[in-house]
């Protein structure tokens, strides 16, 4: 088979969302050389890594993906645009795998490279005003993947005045989404709502609108509106793309979450079963996706007393979150917690108590907030977990300014140090620990 004819194919499979079955036509292509019609090779080598490196990353191999991007900025002949789009799924990539301060640099990165563009001619202001409010959102995802909800809106509100000045309705949908599900995060469940309204309104039959706008009704207990939303759904992907793909897969996911809520548990159990299968096959484990479809499965079949089944989900969950999750997310916190109570219930004593210790120790630090004065950050400023006082190991700072401002000012913790060192209290369980016996 020739090159060109392998790139076809591959990019059909790419477009039908068949990412599986692209990636070898793709690496078929690489190791073959790639032939162009017209463009130069370079060219035509940065589509194929481009969109090998996305193929990967759609089947959540992230770590195979972020190479392949790199390689892709390097070829400084790829229209710059396509460079721009390139760099922020490399950003994205690095988050997926909690390489935070990475995906910071790559997003920041990006707003460099679309302002060299800008100045040299290389980009419409169009492309520009669109390129900007990309940037925006990606960083407002990667802020509200850190749990600071706060600076995401702040990120988003600009994304969404540019799409706006655009008439990008696509845009605005997504921007509105993200918006709405921030929203969600800070228990806003009537904003949630009526921001999602807004992006229904754009678009009544885009999926990612349809399943922002049940999750919002969910939340507020209306779950028989949330599973009208979540049949419509998954009708529409399976339309698209057919039973077999990504979308229809997700949406499967979703309905059968949706039916369990509505009180619908056996036919929800077995459509997150079919949910979980399909994944399989197209080789998505590796996903949060996966993951998610794993523990809702996991969490109503505790929930239905099929506890040796519950056990395995839940922990093919939890081994996902653990690679692709900060190792404090609230997430981990609430699938140990269940583990815990499966264990228990399944007479597994030592398994029940060793997860119950792991969930509380996580929940404590991802619900800690730096002592800084005025501050209320809960991870560090690249993403990682708050640093403990190195004296006293009982007070968490985010940064060596606010560590600094909170041990001078007055009341601060300076003379709360000392004390909870005399008295000696152990970091973890707050108790005094025992001491040698003479």
């Amino acid at each position: 088979m020739s090159t060109h004819r392998l790139r076809a194919q591959a990019d059909a499979h790419f477009d039908a969302q068949r990412y599986a079955q692209a990636v070898p036509l793709y690496e078929a292509a690489l190791r073959r050389g790639v032939q162009s019609d017209g463009a130069t090779p370079s060219t035509d080598t940065a589509h194929v890594l481009h969109f090998l490196g996305y193929s990967h990353y759609r089947l959540g191999n992230y770590e195979a993906a972020s190479p392949l991007l790199k390689r892709v900025l390097a070829i400084e002949v790829y229209h710059v645009a396509l460079r721009i789009d390139v760099s922020l799924s490399l950003a994205s990539a690095y988050r997926l795998t909690s390489q935070l301060p990475l995906a910071a640099a790559h997003a920041e990165a990006t707003r460099h490279m679309i302002d060299a563009a800008d100045a040299a001619g290389h980009l419409t202001a169009t492309q520009c005003a669109a390129a900007r409010a990309d940037v925006f959102s990606e960083i407002a995802t990667n802020f509200a993947y850190e749990g600071r909800p706060s600076d995401a809106l702040l990120n988003l509100e600009p994304a969404l005045e540019l799409y706006e000045s655009l008439g990008d309705n696509d845009g605005m949908r997504k921007v509105l989404c993200q918006m709405s599900r921030v929203q969600s995060v800070q228990g806003l469940h009537e904003l949630a709502l009526a921001t999602a309204r807004k992006a229904e309104a754009l678009d009544r039959n885009d999926v990612v609108v349809l399943n922002r706008v049940g999750n919002c009704l969910s939340n507020l207990g209306r779950h028989e509106e949330d599973l009208a939303y979540k049949r419509r759904e998954l009708a529409i992907e399976e339309k698209k793309y057919g039973k077999r793909s990504e979308g229809a897969a997700e949406s499967m996911r979703n309905l059968g979450t949706a039916l369990c809520k509505a009180g619908h548990i056996e036919e929800g159990i077995a459509t997150m079963r079919q949910a979980s299968t399909t994944m399989e096959e197209l080789r998505l484990t590796e996903t949060l996706d996966y993951a998610d479809c794993c523990y809702n499965l996991g969490f109503y079949l505790m929930n239905d007393s099929k506890l040796t089944e519950a056990l395995t989900h839940l922990t093919r969950a939890l081994e996902i979150y653990r690679r692709l999750l900060p190792p404090d997310h609230p997430g981990i916190a609430q699938c140990l917690k269940d583990l815990s109570d499966v264990n228990e219930r399944l007479g597994n004593a030592d398994a029940a108590a060793l997860a119950a210790a792991a969930s509380a120790s996580v929940a404590r630090r991802s619900q800690t907030a730096c002592a800084g004065p005025g501050c209320t950050r809960t991870v560090m400023e690249n993403g990682r977990p708050l640093e403990q006082c190195g004296k006293c190991r009982r007070t968490y700072y985010c940064s060596v300014g606010c560590q600094t401002a909170d041990w001078k000012r007055e009341g601060g913790h300076k003379a709360e140090c000392k004390a909870l060192v005399a008295e000696g209290l152990d970091p973890e369980s707050g108790l005094k620990p025992l001491k040698p016996q003479s």
